[in-house]
C-alpha cells in the first residue's frame, strides 16, 4: 500500500478500486461495502488507520486528550490555616469541607475486560455522500477483541470523499469494555481512627457514579456521536479518547447531628432541661443517653426521637448528653450539662469603706476590737458580723456566689427577705455572670429603703433564688439562705467624737450601739428628740448609777475624753468609789456620746465656775431627783454639818440655807440639742426647756444669798432680781466639750 502515497486522486480511485476489486466476489459498478479485519495493538493500530485514511486524503486534525463519558476534574480542598488558627477562622475554613473522600481503586474483572475493534467499513461508488455514509454505518461487520486490554486512545475515524463524481465513506471504531466492581464494601474507614462511614455513591473518574459494591460493565466511548450524525460531504473526523478510572472517590453519608442547647446548666433540684436534635443522614433518628447514668440526673427521650428531657436530680456534677445515630452508632454528638449547686458564700454590707453613701458605715466591736470584713460581714458557715446603716436610705450590697462543680453561666439571681420586721428588704433581681464557677463582688440593690428610725434587728434572713440560666427561661430554683443578719439603723452618720474613717477606734462600736439602741430603748425612735429622751431617761434611771455625793468627782469624763467602755461596764474604781458612782460630767458625757453615735449633734454644755474660767457658779439647786440619790437640794450632804447632812433640806424641799449649812453645784454639765436641755444627772430634764427655762427650774434663786451664788449674782455681773436673763445664763457657759471617746 505504500506505493499509493504518491498517486493522484484519479489514480487513487482507480488503484483503490483495483485493490478492493481483488477481494470482492463479483466485480460490479454498483455501490458496495468493503470490510477488512485488522489485528491491531494498543495505540499503534489507531495510527495505522489514520495513515491509511490519510492516503485516501480525508484526514483531519486529531482531537487528542478527550475523556469519555464524563469530562470532569477533581480539585482538592485547600485550607488557609497557619500556626494555631483562631476559632472563627476554623469555622470559616470548615465550611469548605465536603462529604467526598478519595476511594480505593475499582476492582477490574480481567475476564470481562477487553478492547473492542469494530471492523472497518468502506462504502464506494455511491451517487451522494449521504448514501455512501448510510451504507457505511449500517454495515454489521464482526468485531475483534483484545482480552485484558484497556486502551487510552480509543475512538473512531470516519468521513466521506468524492472522486470523479462518485462518493465513498469510511468508519472505523475502537472501544473499551471494562468490567469492574465499584467498591469492595459499603463502608469507608478513616485511616486515623478506623471509624466506618457509609458510602452512598462511588465516583469513578470519567466513567460515572455508581452505588457501592456495584458490578458494572461499561463500553466506551459511546458511538452516538460517530454514527448518529452525517459528517458532511468531503468531510472527515477522527476522535481519540481515554478513560479515567484512577480518580475514584466516595461520597459518604456522614451523619451531621446537632443538639440544642450546646452547653446547659441546671441547679440541683431545679427545673428540667429540654433537649432537641436536628441533623442530616440520620434517617432512623438517634438514641439518647446520659453519662454518668444512675447518679442523679436522668434522661427521658420522647416518643419523637428529636426530643429528650433531663431531670437534674440532687447530685451536683458534670454530665454528657449524647445523641447517637441509629444508622451508624459510630457517629454521635455530646453536649455538656452541668448540674450545679449554686450558693451565696459572702455578703459585703460595707463594701465601700471610704463612703457610706449607698452602703453600711464603718463599725467595730468596741474600742479595742476591730472587725475583719475583708471577706464580707457574712461568710457562709463562718463569719457573721453586724452591719449598720443610716435611716431611710437606698442601699446596695455585694455578694459572692459559686457553682459546684465550676461552670460558666449567667442567670438572674435575687433574694426574698423572710422577716417583715427586718431592716432590709428583698434583694433585687440582678443578672449575674459566673466565670469558672465564681461570681465575685456582684452588686445587688436592696428594695425599698432602710427603716426611718433607730433600730436593731436580729431576724433578717434572705432566701436566695435563681432563674433563667443562660437565657433559657429556666424556672425558679432555690439556693441557700443567708443570715440571720444583725442590722443596726441610726438616724445619721455618727458625729464627733465618732468618725467614719475606716478601721479607727472611733468608728461606731456595736457595744455602744447595743447600749444606746437596746439598753436605752431607742429602738423605733424616728427623731433626735425622742432618742435623746430615751437616752437621758435610761442614763438617769435605768443604768443603775448614783451621784458622787462625797465630792461630785468625774470618773469617766476626764480631760475631754469620755471613757464609754468603762461607763457602760461601770468598771472604774477611781477615788475608791464603786464603778456606778458618777457626776454630772459623766452623765452629760454619756448623753452626748450616745446621741452623737446615732448621728445626733447633741451639744455638751458646761455651766459654772472653775478656778480657771472666771464664770459664775451654777448655784444652789432646787429640789430635784438627783441620780441614785432621790429628791435632793443638798447634793454633797455628807460633807455638811451633822444637823444638815441630809439630801433634802427645808419643808417640801424649800429652804434658804446657804453656806456651810447647804452644799451647791459650783458648776454643772448637761446636754443641749436644738436649743433644748437634756440633763441625765438631775431631773431628769428631757429636752423640753430652753437654757433659761432649764436654769429657772434647776437653780434656786429665791433668796438674795442664793442669787449671789448663781449667774444672777451681782458679783458675776447679774442683776440679782431673781429672774435669769439670756445674758446671765450665757455668761455662765464654758466652751467645754467631749473631744474623744474610749
Amino acid at each position: 500500500m505504500a506505493y499509493l502515497q504518491c498517486c493522484s486522486d484519479v489514480e487513487f480511485v482507480k488503484k483503490t478500486l483495483v485493490f478492493f476489486w481483488l477481494r470482492v466476489y463479483k466485480p460490479e459498478r454498483n455501490p458496495m461495502i468493503i470490510a477488512d479485519n485488522i489485528n491491531i495493538i494498543r495505540c499503534r493500530k489507531f495510527r495505522q488507520i489514520l495513515i491509511l485514511v490519510g492516503i485516501f486524503g480525508i484526514l483531519q486534525a486529531v482531537k487528542a486528550g478527550e475523556v469519555y463519558h464524563i469530562n470532569r476534574t477533581f480539585t482538592p480542598v485547600e485550607f488557609n490555616l497557619q500556626g494555631v488558627p483562631p476559632v472563627d477562622l476554623l469555622n470559616q475554613e470548615s465550611e469548605k469541607l465536603t462529604d467526598t473522600v478519595r476511594g480505593d481503586p475499582i476492582v477490574i474483572d480481567s475476564n470481562g475486560t477487553y478492547a473492542i475493534e469494530q471492523q472497518m467499513a468502506i462504502a464506494l461508488g455511491y451517487d451522494t455522500a449521504e448514501a455512501a455514509w448510510n451504507a457505511a454505518i449500517i454495515y454489521q461487520g464482526t468485531s475483534s477483541n483484545y482480552p485484558g486490554k484497556i486502551f487510552d486512545n480509543v475512538g473512531w475515524v470516519r468521513g466521506t470523499k468524492s472522486v470523479q463524481g462518485e462518493w465513498g465513506a469510511y468508519l472505523w471504531v475502537l472501544q473499551n469494555r471494562i468490567a469492574f466492581q465499584s467498591s469492595t464494601s459499603v463502608w469507608w474507614r478513616a485511616s486515623t481512627n478506623g471509624v466506618p462511614v457509609m458510602i452512598t455513591n462511588v465516583i469513578v473518574g470519567s466513567l460515572g457514579n455508581y452505588a457501592p459494591m456495584s458490578n458494572v460493565v461499561d463500553i466506551g466511548p459511546h458511538l452516538d456521536a460517530a454514527t448518529n450524525n452525517f459528517p458532511g460531504a468531503n468531510q472527515s473526523e477522527s476522535r481519540e479518547f481515554y478513560v479515567d478510572i484512577t480518580n475514584v472517590f466516595y461520597q459518604l453519608s456522614i451523619p451531621d447531628i446537632f443538639i440544642t442547647p450546646l452547653d446547659a446548666v441546671a441547679c440541683v433540684g431545679g427545673s428540667n432541661v429540654q433537649y432537641s436534635v436536628t441533623g442530616t443522614n440520620i434517617p432512623n433518628g438517634v438514641t439518647w443517653t446520659i453519662n454518668p447514668s444512675g447518679v442523679g440526673a436522668e434522661i427521658y427521650p420522647s416518643n419523637d426521637w428529636h426530643f429528650a428531657v433531663v431531670t437534674p436530680g440532687n447530685v451536683a456534677t458534670n454530665y454528657k448528653i449524647r445523641a447517637t445515630s441509629v444508622d451508624n452508632t459510630n457517629f454521635y454528638v455530646e453536649v455538656n450539662l452541668v448540674v450545679c449547686k449554686i450558693e451565696v458564700t459572702n455578703i459585703k454590707f460595707n463594701h465601700n469603706t471610704g463612703s457610706s453613701a449607698n452602703d453600711a458605715i464603718n463599725i467595730r466591736q468596741d474600742y479595742d476590737t476591730a472587725y475583719d470584713i475583708s471577706n464580707g460581714e457574712w461568710v457562709k458557715g463562718g463569719t457573721n458580723i453586724p452591719a449598720c446603716y443610716t435611716a431611710n436610705k437606698t442601699v446596695t450590697i455585694k455578694a459572692r456566689l459559686i457553682t459546684t462543680p465550676t461552670a460558666n453561666l449567667e442567670a438572674d439571681v435575687w433574694a426574698v427577705s423572710t422577716d417583715s420586721g427586718g431592716s432590709l428588704g428583698d434583694v433585687v433581681k440582678t443578672n449575674v455572670t459566673f466565670v469558672s464557677g465564681v461570681a465575685n463582688d456582684v452588686m445587688f440593690q436592696i428594695s425599698g429603703t432602710t427603716p426611718n428610725c433607730v433600730k436593731k434587728t436580729t431576724a433578717d434572713v434572705w432566701e436566695w433564688k435563681i432563674e433563667n440560666i443562660n437565657g433559657s427561661g429556666s424556672a425558679v430554683c432555690a439556693l441557700n439562705t443567708s443570715g440571720v443578719h444583725t442590722v443596726y439603723i441610726i438616724l445619721d452618720e455618727p458625729v464627733d467624737p465618732w468618725g467614719n474613717s475606716y478601721n479607727t477606734s472611733n468608728n461606731a462600736w456595736t457595744k455602744a450601739l447595743d447600749f444606746t439602741i437596746v439598753n436605752a430603748s431607742c429602738n423605733g425612735d424616728s427623731t433626735a428628740p425622742n432618742a435623746l429622751i430615751h437616752i437621758a431617761q435610761y442614763l438617769h434611771t435605768g443604768h443603775n448609777l448614783t451621784y458622787d455625793i462625797d465630792g461630785g468627782r468625774p470618773k469617766y469624763n476626764l480631760y475631754d475624753i469620755f471613757d464609754l467602755t468603762g461607763y457602760i461596764d461601770k468598771s472604774s474604781t477611781l477615788y475608791g468609789t464603786a464603778g456606778n458612782v458618777v457626776n454630772c460630767y459623766d452623765q452629760a458625757g454619756g448623753v452626748s456620746v450616745c446621741a452623737r453615735l446615732l448621728g445626733i449633734s447633741a451639744e455638751y454644755v458646761f455651766m459654772g465656775y472653775t478656778p480657771y474660767n472666771g464664770r459664775p457658779p451654777f448655784g444652789y439647786i432646787l429640789a430635784t431627783d438627783l441620780i441614785g440619790v432621790g429628791t435632793c437640794n443638798n447634793p454633797f450632804y455628807p460633807t455638811i454639818a451633822p444637823t444638815n447632812n441630809i439630801p433634802l433640806l427645808g419643808t417640801g424641799g424649800v429652804t434658804d440655807l446657804v453656806g456651810t449649812n447647804r452644799s451647791m453645784f459650783g458648776n454643772h454639765a448637761f446636754v443641749r440639742y436644738d436649743g433644748l436641755i437634756c440633763d441625765a444627772c438631775a431631773g431628769p430634764h428631757l429636752g423640753t426647756e430652753t437654757l433659761i427655762q432649764y436654769s429657772t427650774s434647776a437653780i434656786d434663786i429665791t433668796s438674795m444669798p442664793e442669787r449671789e451664788e448663781s449667774p444672777d449674782g451681782s458679783t458675776w455681773g447679774g442683776n440679782t432680781n431673781g429672774v435669769f436673763s439670756t445674758n446671765e445664763v450665757n455668761n455662765a457657759l464654758d466652751p467645754a466639750d467631749i473631744t474623744g471617746v474610749k
